[in-house]
């Protein structure tokens, strides 16, 4: 796999861990996310096109969502900075 696919599987683990940072802040309080309605169907699709398409092995997408993990869990600890 090519460096630039590499960050591309992480920016959409990124997005995947905004869907469900989007689907908590629709189930919590009951409010209408709209990321979450986009989020989690696009990334589920990604990743199983990526799978179909033998883009990139388990290994690889297992760091793609490890790396994605962090680099949003620091977006969203952003937000609550004072």
């Amino acid at each position: 796999m090519q460096d630039r696919e590499i960050v591309a599987h992480m920016l959409v683990a990124q997005s995947l861990v905004n869907a469900l940072f989007h689907l908590a802040a629709w189930i919590a309080p009951g409010d209408y996310a709209p990321g979450a309605v986009v989020s989690v169907p696009a990334t589920g699709y990604f990743f199983a096109w990526v799978r179909r398409q033998a883009r990139a092995t388990a290994a690889e997408l297992i760091l793609a969502v490890a790396v994605g993990t962090v680099v949003a869990a620091v977006a969203i600890g952003f937000l609550f900075l004072p």
